[in-house]
């Protein structure tokens, strides 16, 4: 049905991905990121010592691998067990970046620095490192139920009327039960190397710990990003991607509205990087190679596509379908001539095709048919409902669809994600807009598929293979009614 070629979402070639973020310079985004070799469970990347990896782009699409940044120190320096996330900043003609180094001689994270004069060729200050955890406020040794003392993630920010530059970070909090101790921190600094902690400018108590800060501000606001990682019924922490709001830079209520924009366990969505292109926020998260439930095969992280920033009158940022990612509505196009094909083939009295939509009056009986075999794409149809008709997107491993996924919108107006075989199910929450008429873009890359409802994005689920037979299945009775099929092929990385 659409493109004999997969592409796919970018990491570097034959490793995982973390933690990416983007830098703007003289007319090319740079892509700044964790990465290793790729392994197949969590416990080995874990005992990989990482590196800063880099690669270049034009539009935050494609991205072309270039010279990694960072290593590891030699065995016995501060940095020896592996090089973490950093943030980078520009200051009287030189590139800084501050990043996050661990050892194996202790659990406690530190910051480093390193200075560049292109982005490409990087020298390590010799006096590294310049921040550790400072007592005064923060928990600076590890304590009975967490085995790291969390130094980390720094987010630089800038307050033009001011000498001092001013960075955020990953912290914990003294004195806490350790699944309630993390924070997000500050440090200040005039010359990059020497820094003064100061009090911590959001302490939620509820959070194990926290990942990648990061503050924008839009008007007279200032939007506080995290990766959450609070603590959920029995073993583990949710993963999703929250936000608080301030009139303050340097404080954020404890008791402050929180607003998750992505992910939620285990959808693997906890980091992220918003930043200028085309003077409007953009933004683009960490999303993982790996099924709803456990990872099957190596596990990789990868990069999303890029999303446009919008806010509610509230503030409340939401992501919105960039503009050149949508498909384009298309007459007799392949994606309609799919439902023609299907509809014929099975034999379905109950379906109408006019020249621009279908038709369907379902009895209560379920159908379900193939439509073709996807590799990487941009698919938009709108789905209006009447009644008690309920419509799914299947994509499956097989043609019979007992393996893949089933989008659905169900009776109380959520968006559902359903595995094929066993039924689990994941709850996207109530849709906004036209309660029985939505639009739905499906984005196709390799086990990638990107959701968005309305041109808002929703979520992403994954798939064990790189092409996908698409499906679809209707339900229940009523009326339902398929108009406006766009498509489009995606050219984007092969790795």
């Amino acid at each position: 049905m659409c493109g004999d070629v997969v592409m796919k979402l970018y990491a570097p070639k034959n490793k995982w991905l973390n933690d990416p973020k983007v830098f703007y310079a003289k007319g090319k985004f740079h892509l700044f990121y964790l990465q290793g070799k790729k392994v197949k469970t969590w416990e080995k990347i874990s005992k990989q010592r990482e590196s800063y990896g880099h690669a270049i782009s034009e539009d935050c699409l494609v991205w072309e691998q270039v010279e990694d940044i960072v290593h590891p120190g030699e065995y016995g320096q501060w940095d020896d067990k592996g090089v973490w996330t950093g943030d980078i900043i520009y200051r009287n003609g030189l590139y800084y970046l501050l990043y996050t180094g661990v050892c194996y001689k202790d659990t406690i994270q530190r910051l480093g620095l390193a200075v560049s004069k292109d982005l490409i060729h990087w020298e390590k200050y010799p006096g590294n490192p310049v921040s550790e955890p400072d007592p005064k406020y923060y928990l600076d040794r590890v304590t009975y139920g967490y085995p790291h003392v969390r130094w980390s993630d720094p987010s630089f920010f800038n307050i033009d009327s001011s000498e001092w530059i001013y960075v955020y970070l990953c912290a914990q909090l003294k004195n806490k039960v350790w699944n309630k101790m993390g924070c997000i921190g500050l440090i200040r600094s005039k010359d990059m190397i020497h820094w003064e902690a100061m009090p911590p400018v959001y302490t939620p108590g509820k959070e194990v710990y926290h990942e990648v800060p990061q503050v924008i501000k839009y008007k007279d606001k200032y939007i506080l990003f995290f990766g959450s990682k609070e603590e959920t019924e029995g073993f583990g922490c949710s993963s999703c991607i929250k936000c608080v709001i301030s009139d303050n830079p340097f404080y954020w209520k404890r008791n402050a509205k929180v607003s998750r924009i992505i992910g939620g366990k285990p959808r693997a969505e906890y980091t992220t990087c918003v930043y200028k292109r085309k003077n409007r926020y953009e933004l683009i998260h960490l999303t993982y190679e790996e099924t709803d439930k456990d990872p099957k095969g190596y596990i990789r992280g990868r990069v999303s596509l890029p999303k446009q920033v919008h806010f509610k009158d509230d503030f409340t940022p939401y992501l919105f379908i960039r503009e050149d990612l949508k498909p384009k509505i298309k007459e007799n196009s392949r994606f309609f001539q799919g439902f023609v094909s299907g509809i014929k083939k099975g034999k379905f009295p109950s379906w109408k095709i006019a020249k621009d939509k279908i038709v369907c009056l379902p009895d209560g009986k379920v159908t379900t048919f193939l439509l073709g075999k996807i590799f990487s794409c941009s698919l938009q149809l709108y789905i209006e409902r009447k009644g008690n008709a309920q419509v799914g997107i299947l994509a499956g491993l097989t043609k019979s669809f007992t393996q893949g996924k089933c989008i659905t919108f169900n009776s109380k107006n959520h968006l559902e994600v359903i595995n094929l075989g066993d039924n689990h199910t994941l709850d996207y929450g109530v849709l906004s807009g036209n309660k029985n008429k939505h639009k739905l873009i499906l984005i196709f890359l390799g086990r990638h598929i990107e959701i968005y409802v309305d041109n808002i994005y929703v979520g992403t689920t994954f798939s064990l293979k790189e092409h996908t037979y698409l499906g679809l299945k209707i339900f229940g009775k009523g009326t339902i009614i398929l108009s406006k099929f766009g498509i489009e092929n995606l050219g984007l990385d092969e790795n």
